[in-house]
């Protein structure tokens, strides 16, 4: 543990110094701006409802070590009630607990029954009578979970009720979980599902440009583990979309929204993953461009993928990742300052487009 403090306060050391000097101003102030306590609190986006008058909510997957979905589920259960109900050894779930259902999972598509009983029962196997099956499974899991993380989602928590979310984090941790820093082979995220406001075209358009022109900052400020960013598994969009994307003259009907982001993005493995939603658009057009379309879980929200999940960090909160997500909302919401925006970029080198972001954000005029 000393040896993990020591390596976190060494990285964080080593990212102040690389940040420009605004960018850092940017962290302090994003840290305790709209608070005066020393836990954060959880910003409000401008809009709480959707198009439809509903309350927006968020969904939450974190992905740690160092606890088995049993244990999991049974500390969740004591903390938020409920009842633990173990689908496989590699699977739980946490029924009717105070903020909904809590699935608690190995994060590997192979550890799960469902992906391999159909072949077993083509083979005239009973998979719930094979006791060499059974052993297999947990022996497999056993394996696994030296470097497969474990995962809980939990149901969309109102956006107006996020604090529990601390409560959350803090009886993983309380219970021995480990994050992203913990070894350099986790490449553990957060990730937050924020219901959209509205799959309408024009709102679809202002949230995607506003996260793509956000996006070098966030990275800055959230100084992404290594392991994650050498996974692949939250890439950047590709600079031609970006081009296209960020053109003031991209005015595409709903149709070529959905074709033009597919055709640069056909996979979950970017920041801001916007299949998703577009899949509540047109789901056949989606599936028939992923490159993995069984991965698809069509639902109406953004799935952003970028944080690191540092649950063992008793000064992490899932706050810091969700206020930086709130900023995007904020710019998006704003259609004059997203045009001033997406003009001020056209003219300035990628390299000081963070800290002219930094100013942006904090309120200062900038040329």
């Amino acid at each position: 543990m000393r040896r993990q403090q020591e390596r976190r306060g060494h990285r964080h050391t080593q990212a102040l110094d690389r940040e420009e000097p605004m960018t850092s101003m940017m962290t302090t102030r994003l840290q305790t701006r709209e608070t005066a306590s020393p836990t954060p609190r959880y910003w409000l986006p401008p809009r709480l409802t959707t198009a439809g008058g509903e309350p927006r909510g968020v969904g939450v997957e974190l992905e740690f070590a160092g606890l088995g979905p049993a244990e999991t589920s049974r500390r969740l259960a004591r903390v938020f009630g409920g009842q633990p109900r173990a689908r496989t050894p590699a699977a739980c779930v946490v029924e009717s607990t105070s903020i909904g259902a809590l699935q608690v999972e190995y994060d590997a598509r192979a550890l799960h029954r469902e992906r391999y009983s159909p072949l077993l029962e083509r083979l005239g196997l009973e998979v719930d009578e094979s006791r060499a099956l059974q052993a297999a499974e947990k022996l497999a899991v056993a394996v696994a979970s030296t470097v497969v993380p474990l995962e809980i989602t939990t149901a969309p928590i109102p956006i107006t009720e996020l604090e529990v979310l601390d409560t959350l984090t803090a009886t993983l941790r309380e219970a021995g979980a480990a994050g992203t820093e913990a070894s350099p082979l986790y490449a553990f995220a957060l990730h937050l599902n924020p219901t959209i406001p509205s799959l309408e075209t024009d709102c679809v358009l202002r949230h995607l440009r506003a996260f793509a022109l956000l996006e070098p900052l966030l990275r800055a400020l959230m100084d992404i583990d290594s392991t994650r960013r050498l996974s692949g598994y939250a890439t950047a969009y590709p600079d031609e979309y970006l081009e296209r994307l960020l053109a003031p003259a991209y005015t595409p009907s709903r149709d070529a929204l959905v074709r033009d982001y597919l055709a640069a993005n056909p996979t979950r493995n970017r920041s801001l993953d916007l299949l998703p939603a577009l899949a509540m658009i047109d789901e056949s057009m989606v599936r028939d461009a992923m490159d993995e379309p069984g991965l698809l879980n069509p639902r109406p929200a953004f799935h952003y993928r970028l944080p690191d999940c540092r649950i063992d960090d008793p000064g992490w909160s899932v706050a810091y990742a969700w206020n930086l997500w709130v900023e995007v909302e904020r710019v998006a919401a704003d259609p004059a300052r997203l045009e001033r925006l997406m003009r001020q970029r056209a003219t300035r080198a990628s390299s000081s487009w963070p800290e002219h972001l930094a100013l942006e954000l904090l309120g200062r005029p900038s040329a």
